[in-house]
């Protein structure tokens, strides 16, 4: 993989793929789930935030970054695992029968919320777990017969959690953390929705959905987190999934999902703008998804052997506007 800069442009609309970018904590790391050449099996890595530095983990898939940075908690053939950030001290973390996938750090810590499937042949009944950081006490939040909830995530202040569930039709929920209650459906019900991700200031939840009669594709949307209006984050032709909000707020880095000429699914991270709507790609090979974020400098770490990185340069195929 090698590190993409952002292309630019003149006179882009809202939505285009291409852009100048806002530029994203110089600190920053994203892991993400590479899938291997070959293998019927994918991998954790990490990289900056412009998609250099591509570091291999551990192998695995759905990585979520615990608070401090340290370690990463991972899925792995139904179980779940947890690992240093620098691929060592590898350690399982819970593996109940059925499959265990989807795992989400508490920001606080203390919990790791994930998705649970007891009969992996019944696909129609997957529940929100909850487990202590350490793998104990896991319990379920949703307790909902024949629901498939799925991508649980949290609010900033540990509290909530929102995920998505399909039963007749998919939409965004949010409950306490602390019990499952108080369960409520914050998007409005015309569309498709899924992969909800936490604003940092706990305000609002990004999420895929297409909407529309004429829609063939994923875009970005974004709604109160005790619901009200959805808004539009992103339309720009493209199918977009795996959102995950930056820690300051800016970006949204998300998997750009496409069809190669065989009728296979390629996949990249991209970055999105939220404040234009313009979006770039941080990866090209047509094999990484999932991304989640860490920046120390969130928590008043001061980063070292850390090196600027490099925006507004020209990449011109990153150009593909919708």
């Amino acid at each position: 993989m090698r590190r993409i800069v952002l292309a630019v442009c003149v006179g882009l609309v809202f939505g285009t793929v291409g852009g100048v970018l806002a530029q994203p904590p110089l600190a920053a790391r994203i892991a993400f789930t590479y899938s291997r050449p070959g293998l019927n099996d994918s991998e954790i890595r990490t990289m900056n935030a412009d998609g250099s530095d591509s570091q291999y983990v551990t192998q695995g898939t759905h990585p979520t970054w615990s608070p401090d940075g340290e370690k990463i908690a991972f899925a792995h053939k139904g179980a779940l695992y947890t690992v240093n950030a620098d691929g060592s001290d590898r350690r399982e973390l819970l593996d109940l029968p059925g499959t265990e996938t989807s795992p989400a750090w508490s920001p606080d810590g203390s919990r790791i919320a994930f998705e649970y499937l007891p009969n992996p042949a019944a696909s129609q009944d997957c529940d929100i777990y909850l487990a202590d950081a350490d793998g104990r006490n896991p319990r379920n939040l949703t307790r909902r017969a024949s629901d498939i909830n799925l991508r649980p995530v949290w609010s900033p202040d540990s509290k909530r959690i929102a995920f998505s569930t399909i039963h007749e039709r998919s939409e965004i929920w949010v409950i306490d953390a602390a019990d499952g209650g108080n369960r409520r459906a914050v998007t409005d019900g015309l569309g498709f929705a899924r992969d909800p991700s936490w604003s940092p200031d706990g305000a609002r939840i990004a999420f895929a959905s297409y909407r529309g009669l004429n829609k063939t594709w994923y875009d970005l949307f974004a709604v109160g987190a005790n619901g009200g209006e959805v808004v539009p984050l992103a339309d720009s032709g493209i199918d977009k999934s795996d959102t995950a909000w930056s820690p300051d707020g800016r970006h949204i880095a998300f998997s750009y999902r496409r069809t190669n000429p065989a009728g296979r699914w390629e996949l990249d991270i991209y970055l999105l703008d939220v404040a234009t709507g313009n979006a770039v790609p941080i990866t090209d090979d047509a094999r990484s998804y999932l991304p989640a974020w860490f920046d120390p400098t969130s928590l008043g770490v001061s980063p070292t052997n850390k090196k600027t990185l490099t925006w507004g340069g020209l990449k011109s195929h990153a150009i593909l506007s919708g």
